[in-house]
């Protein structure tokens, strides 16, 4: 197995971080802008993340999104179950 390559679980999971960063995104009212301005990393990221292009968020990133969202890593990790 590649490093690239998810089981299907591991791509049901990334889904779920999708929709969450979506839905936590949404809840507040921000723009993939302001989010992405309040996380300090592009407009393309938080579009890959969302739309599940990017099969593996980096640590530095997914604690830069979460920090955005008064959480850490760990936290969105925990609730997708990751």
């Amino acid at each position: 197995m590649s490093r690239t390559t998810l089981t299907e679980g591991q791509t049901e999971k990334i889904e779920a971080l999708a929709c969450l960063v979506r839905e936590l995104r949404a809840i507040r009212g921000w723009s993939v802008q302001d989010l992405a301005e309040r996380a300090d990393v592009s407009p393309q990221t938080i579009y890959k993340i969302e739309g599940g292009g990017m099969t593996r968020p980096g640590v530095t990133t997914l604690s830069k999104v979460a920090a955005a969202f008064d959480a850490t890593a760990a936290d969105l990790l925990d609730e997708v179950g990751l």
